[in-house]
């Protein structure tokens, strides 16, 4: 069961009052997808990941909080396109508002886009989806996965998948090399399944959804 609450809050950037949907509490039944996008009812709550000042359009997960230059970007070409582009689906497109306004962190901005692209999933806009997880994936691939940690393994599994559903095969092949070599990988059995089975849809030129419990499945 979810249970959520109205909140008013100031926004940081204009000072108006936003009335905020907030979940408090949430649960989950079934397997996250490879790109760890949890199930429901976790699933469901994505509506209400951001907030959004509609009077100036700055969007952060507690719109009374300041994003360093927020104004400044939000007053760039880029971010207004957003604003207009009708083919966007309106959940994606906030969090591809926030992902310009976290531009200054890689991680939070590259998650921020492959979120878009589940909004976009949802509402079968499956050509903004891949243009989406394309942008998230060049923007993640500037991070230096080099470090053999569970955090940069955790965000390279999730990497792995956006390319491979992004038709970006062989990028994700040598991701999964790569990976394969880190001992957090090869001490961690349910990461050896993802990335066999990553190995599998790949050879086989799939680029559908698939969860976590198909690799432990299968692998």
């Amino acid at each position: 069961m979810t249970t959520t609450a109205n909140k008013i809050l100031k926004c940081a950037v204009c000072g108006s009052l936003v009335e905020c949907a907030i979940f408090m509490s949430t649960n989950t039944f079934g397997s996250q997808d490879l790109d760890l996008r949890p199930p429901e009812m976790m699933r469901s709550t994505m509506k209400m990941w951001l907030q959004e000042c509609l009077r100036c359009r700055y969007v952060n997960n507690d719109v009374s909080k300041a994003i360093n230059n927020a104004e400044k970007i939000i007053d760039t070409d880029e971010y207004k396109l957003l604003l207009t582009d009708s083919n966007i689906p309106q959940l994606a497109r906030r969090f591809a508002q926030y992902s310009l306004l976290q531009q200054n962190d890689l991680e939070i901005s590259g998650v921020a886009l492959i979120r878009a692209a589940w909004a976009c999933d949802d509402e079968k806009s499956n050509i903004q989806a891949l243009f989406f997880r394309n942008r998230a994936a060049d923007i993640l691939f500037k991070l230096d996965f080099s470090k053999d940690s569970e955090e940069i393994s955790t965000l390279a599994l999730i990497l792995v998948d956006v390319l491979r559903r992004s038709f970006r095969f062989d990028e994700a092949r040598k991701l999964i090399s790569t990976l394969k070599s880190f001992v957090t990988v090869t001490t961690n059995p349910i990461m050896q399944s993802i990335l066999n089975y990553q190995s599998f849809l790949c050879d086989n030129g799939d680029v559908s959804c698939h969860t976590v419990a198909d690799a432990n499945t299968t692998g």
